[in-house]
């Protein structure tokens, strides 16, 4: 027993020493590390923050340069966008203007608008009431008021097929307009009242052209106050020449051999009977000779009798009645009770026509612009007007 006491003794004794010498080998290193740990702490601390703030620089610029890159391709994404729906949207206006075009082309129904004035139960025939205001041109290109040759030609046409239209009645307003243009509007009215009667009924002004187109009807009617005449032609000419010399603008004009009456130069030179102003006058005195020759027989007056009020007067109703110009002086409704009773129709529906546009009024509107551009602002020429000025 007391052997195993010393031997555990001894063996605790062994222990305790190697745990000392153990602690004093290590205490060293622990010290050491402790040391290291101490002296390392500093320096990895302000590499953390140096990185870190070149962490949030880089990510600052990467989020600046991607805003920029987004907002870019923001900007053009919205171009061609845009760009496509104004494709779009011009294309479909196109194909619905040409779409028009065919299918409501003046010779068809779709062309005008109505308006029933007077609607009689028990039958669907009826007259054709038409409004025409404004100066008589060839084509309305322009914003203000015309009559419009090509589109009342063709209304003129619609009506002499149209069954139910049993007469027509022309409300006309206006001071006359282009020879040519009156000529053609003329004879297709002269053509509709062939086939049906044609009553017009001049309003503030009958005059010149619009009183030429007028004799293609079977009677005239005015108002008491309705300014009648104006027979004649008119000629205008533009001379810029003053205005280019002021500007120090020459323009030198060349023709073809032999071509001395080209240029027209003689129609403002200080010699009003020169060759090129008797080349002229007969232009116009053909026109005028036509004109007379027109009223002549459709009032059934003499020559000698028209051309002696046909000398670019303008009267009164009264006047015009009683040297046979006009029918009768009454109203609109007075004219339209003729009418109905030449007709011997008991019931009949009174129905207006008009016009609508031949375009979108966008393309109007751009038809306008480029009338005005390129024909307004050119040196024109000359133009023959049966023309109250």
């Amino acid at each position: 027993m007391p052997t195993n006491k010393n031997s555990n003794a001894g063996e605790d004794n062994v222990k305790k020493r190697l745990f000392k010498t153990f602690q004093h080998v290590s205490s060293p290193q622990k010290g050491n590390i402790s040391n290291q740990a101490t002296t390392s702490a500093p320096s990895f601390s302000g590499s953390a923050k140096a990185n870190k703030a070149k962490q949030v620089l880089v990510t600052a610029r990467n989020n600046t340069q991607t805003f920029i890159n987004k907002m870019f391709q923001g900007i053009l994404d919205t171009v061609i966008t845009f760009f496509k729906w104004v494709f779009k949207i011009t294309f479909w206006i196109l194909l619905i203007a040409a779409v028009g075009e065919v299918l409501g082309g003046h010779n068809s129904s779709s062309a005008y608008e109505t308006r029933v004035l007077q609607s009689e139960k028990g039958t669907d025939e009826q007259i054709a009431v038409v409004r025409m205001r404004g100066t008589i041109v060839e084509k309305s290109n322009d914003f203000g008021n015309a009559i419009s040759a090509e589109d009342y030609i063709d209304l003129m046409n619609y009506l002499r097929t149209r069954e139910e239209v049993k007469g027509v009645l022309l409300a006309i307003d206006s001071p006359g307009g282009e020879v040519y243009a009156s000529d053609r509007l003329y004879r297709a009215i002269k053509n509709l009242s062939d086939n049906k009667p044609v009553y017009v009924y001049g309003g503030s002004t009958l005059a010149s052209g619009a009183y030429y187109i007028a004799m293609g009807a079977k009677k005239v009617y005015v108002n008491d106050l309705t300014t009648v005449g104006s027979i004649g032609v008119v000629v205008e000419m533009l001379n810029y020449d003053g205005m280019l010399e002021k500007l120090g603008i020459k323009i030198r004009r060349m023709t073809n051999t032999g071509g001395r009456f080209k240029t027209g130069e003689g129609l403002f030179d200080d010699n009003p009977n020169g060759e090129e102003d008797k080349l002229m006058q007969r232009l116009i005195d053909v026109a005028y000779e036509r004109f007379v020759s027109i009223v002549a027989k459709s009032r059934q007056l003499p020559m000698e009798r028209v051309r002696s009020v046909a000398d670019g007067r303008v009267m009164p109703a009264v006047d015009a009645k009683e040297y046979g110009l006009v029918d009768k002086i009454t109203t609109l409704t007075g004219t339209l009770k003729d009418l109905k009773e030449i007709l011997g129709k008991d019931k009949i529906n009174v129905v207006e026509y008009n016009i609508k546009g031949g375009h979108i009024p966008f393309f109007s509107a751009l038809e306008g612009a480029y009338f005005l551009i390129t024909r307004k602002t050119e040196l024109s020429g000359f133009r023959l007007l049966y023309m109250f000025k």
